[in-house]
């Protein structure tokens, strides 16, 4: 399996519309960048977050759509271009690029070095997936509050390719793979 450049990833993203949508470039300034990189894909935060209420009550990954009422802390949906975190504190987040991997491609999503605040998120996006990182924690583990960005860069996606599709594709062993768009909590059964 061999790590992919830049121009595996842009004829892919070009012909086989891998990365929607997609940046030929790295795109710096006055924004943390983002867009293509020598081998990788440098991802951008989404503007849609799940953040805990201030309740109270146990974490539950597995309970995140109950409530209160069941001493679950619910999560609060918000759209902000910018979340202020708060020391120990966290939200779950998506990316902006919406990725489509051939059956034959795996990638893994690997939060940003320089980031004020921990992006924990280590990802192994399946082959034949479609759809959007939908689901990471970011989290200020740090004394200070800290600050992220909607719609700059917060992570890269680095390619890897086999020249034969897996046998364990999880389409075709009766798995589902949805075309994600939003933050989705995971899932249980």
């Amino acid at each position: 399996m061999t790590i992919k450049p830049d121009h595996w990833i842009r004829r892919m993203a070009l012909e086989q519309k891998m990365i929607e949508p997609f940046e030929p470039a790295q795109v710096r300034g006055a924004v943390i960048s983002y867009g293509l990189s020598s081998y990788g894909y440098d991802v951008r935060l989404a503007d849609e977050f799940k953040v805990p209420s201030d309740s109270g009550g146990v974490l539950d990954p597995k309970a995140v759509s109950r409530g209160e009422s069941e001493g679950i802390v619910p999560f609060v949906d918000l759209q902000a271009s910018t979340i202020d975190l708060a020391p120990n504190t966290f939200v779950l987040g998506r990316i902006v690029e919406y990725l489509r991997l051939p059956p034959n491609v795996m990638a893994l999503c690997m939060a940003r070095a320089a980031m004020p605040a921990v992006a924990s998120w280590l990802i192994r996006l399946l082959s034949s997936l479609a759809g959007r990182v939908r689901h990471f924690v970011y989290r200020n583990t740090g004394p200070r509050r800290s600050a992220c960005y909607a719609g700059e860069g917060i992570g890269q996606v680095v390619f890897f390719s086999e020249r034969r599709a897996v046998r364990g594709d999880l389409r075709r062993s009766g798995g589902q793979v949805p075309a994600q768009q939003g933050i989705t909590p995971a899932r249980v059964g």
